[in-house]
């Protein structure tokens, strides 16, 4: 996958491009500021780097057009966005975490390393802060986001985010 990796001198960013190498992705860097930018030795060749100041649309051409995903670049530049049909993400953290959020509704399955495969579900017009999980209500918008998890999941070579009980070996 061609990654796209802003912040790339900040905290997270620093913590996240050797994994992202790790895993086999072809990773573009941004970063502000070249100078502050020094990668340990053993990365630099398996990374490009571009500068970029988010706040600076005359840098925005720097945005690379072949990245996997979708860039956010015509938000920053006041064209909109196109809309998703969902959004996947999933998380090591928190004992495991698995979720989609798809129009209103998010569906997460927490605690998955303790064996917890329920989906809870969250009308997030009326229910931002997710108190209420409405699961048995819409069975078949669960369905509709089960179906999702499956299909988005794909296995990590890192040890750290494999999901076992997701099937990943």
């Amino acid at each position: 996958m061609r990654i796209l990796l802003t912040g790339a001198t900040g905290y997270i960013g620093k913590r996240l491009l050797p994994v992202l190498i790790e895993n086999g992705h072809n990773v573009i860097c941004c970063v502000r500021d070249l100078n502050r930018f020094n990668p340990p030795d053993s990365l630099k060749s398996k990374i490009e780097i571009i500068e970029l100041d988010l706040l600076d649309k005359s840098t925005m051409s720097n945005i690379p057009e072949n990245i996997d995903g979708l860039s956010f670049k015509p938000i920053l530049l006041g064209q909109g966005q196109q809309t998703h049909e969902f959004l996947y993400w999933e998380f090591p953290s928190y004992n495991g975490q698995q979720a989609v959020r798809m129009g209103k509704w998010k569906g997460i399955r927490k605690d998955i390393f303790n064996g917890n495969l329920e989906i809870e579900l969250y009308d997030l017009e009326i229910d931002v802060s997710e108190k209420n999980n409405i699961a048995s209500y819409h069975p078949n918008i669960v369905q509709q986001i089960a179906q999702i998890m499956i299909q988005e999941h794909e296995p990590s070579a890192n040890e750290r985010f494999k999901f076992k009980q997701l099937g990943d070996e």
